[in-house]
């Protein structure tokens, strides 16, 4: 539990700060993206998303006409998803391989999610549901994808590009990651992450359940604090996916990161227990 108890206010500076520190790295790195790679994109994405997270959960903090953490939360869950699996990718040796199955998996939950309404358009609307895909449609769309530049490297069998066909590569669930990372060495980074996203995946798939739970909590002042602390605890992990994105791009395409106001020392000397 972080020692400091952290108010509204502390949590809007710590936020702010988070901002000013992906923002001034985006820009120092933008103009090194020339050759994107999916890995570069990978890395770079990270700092893109922490921007906007911080950005975002700032001005709730700022502007919420109601005293509620549910928007927050709802961002802290893909903090963690981010976080979680990044420091699964970051553990590779080889990373881009990392990387493609990653991307593998998005494809093919992509392809899959557009089959699904492929089929209800054809049983339940006749082909003619605005928005959803035709079984001619998703064809054709296979048939691009297979025909893509690089979509061989998230298939397991590169050379069978059979549109109808397609193997995809496929990458580890949350859960597998946190078993994975934690047998590999004792991480409670990755323990604390694993336990918020549990927690906040909730308030996505169960959020009546979740927001009653929320309102309890503000009837006891010690489970309030609690709450302030795990915002600001999220806070800290925020800055540390933007850290490891930073290493990588100091590491392998030598471009030193900025932190003109020692953002990430602030944070992070943040101790935890």
């Amino acid at each position: 539990m972080l020692k400091k108890v952290p108010t509204k206010l502390t949590l809007i500076d710590l936020f702010d700060s988070i901002t000013e520190l992906a923002q001034e790295n985006y820009n120092n790195i933008s103009p090194h993206l020339m050759d994107i790679t999916d890995e570069k994109d990978y890395f770079f994405g990270i700092i893109q998303r922490a921007l906007i997270f911080s950005m975002d959960i700032s001005n709730i903090l700022k502007y919420a006409r109601h005293k509620y953490y549910t928007s927050i939360f709802i961002i802290g869950r893909c903090v963690y998803d981010d976080f979680i699996t990044l420091m699964y990718i970051d553990s590779y040796t080889n990373k881009e391989e990392a990387i493609n199955c990653l991307n593998a998996s998005a494809k093919k939950h992509q392809l899959n999610k557009l089959n699904e309404l492929a089929e209800l358009n054809e049983k339940y609307y006749n082909n003619a549901f605005p928005f959803y895909t035709t079984k001619e449609q998703l064809k054709e769309i296979r048939k691009k994808f297979a025909e893509k530049k690089g979509t061989k490297n998230y298939l397991k069998n590169p050379e069978n590009i059979n549109p109808d066909k397609l193997e995809f590569k496929s990458f580890p669930s949350t859960n597998d990651i946190v078993n994975t990372l934690n047998k590999q060495r004792e991480n409670d980074l990755i323990g604390r992450a694993y336990y918020f996203w549990r927690q906040w995946s909730d308030y996505v798939h169960f959020s009546p359940h979740s927001f009653h739970i929320e309102q309890e909590a503000f009837s006891n002042p010690e489970d309030e604090i609690n709450v302030l602390r795990s915002i600001q605890e999220m806070g800290a992990m925020l800055t540390n996916s933007i850290k490891v994105s930073l290493r990588y791009f100091y590491q392998e395409h030598a471009i030193a990161p900025l932190d003109t106001k020692r953002v990430v020392h602030q944070v992070l000397s943040v101790s935890m227990s």
